[in-house]
């Protein structure tokens, strides 16, 4: 009797996986869905305008429908340690010297930490600020 009661316990708990966390997750394109500081909500124009971002394997981020490198304006790589991501090389060479950009979203002065990392959905933190991302 023993033995069933330890067979149902294991198969109960076998079924339950946070596949999610894996760090392959990331791996994807993702939307984001919403971006707050300090939990209220961001109303910046920067912040409400559409985001879709691909984070390739090799390091590089994508972005919109198109796939399209970083550019002057965007950051074009990415490091992932644990659940720390630091965001950085954008360009500045060329014609990029001389071009003014606005406010990237993943713009912050200390590494954002992954908060939540599941199949369908990504939270990343940097001090006060929160982007809240769906797999797109």
């Amino acid at each position: 009797m023993k033995i069933y009661l330890f067979l149902l316990i294991l198969s109960l708990f076998s079924g339950c996986s946070d596949s999610g966390t894996d760090p392959e997750s990331l791996y994807k394109t993702w939307q984001r869905t919403g971006s707050t500081t300090d939990g209220i909500p961001d109303t910046d124009y920067f912040d409400t305008q559409e985001l879709i971002v691909e984070f390739r394997p090799d390091g590089k981020l994508l972005y919109g429908t198109e796939k399209n490198e970083g550019g002057c304006c965007r950051y074009g790589q990415f490091i992932q340690k644990d659940s720390a991501l630091i965001f950085g090389v954008r360009t500045a060479e060329g014609g990029c010297a001389n071009v003014r950009c606005a406010p990237s979203p993943f713009y912050s002065t200390e590494p954002w930490k992954i908060e939540r990392l599941r199949v369908d959905q990504l939270i990343i933190t940097a001090g006060k600020k929160t982007i809240i991302l769906k797999a797109y």
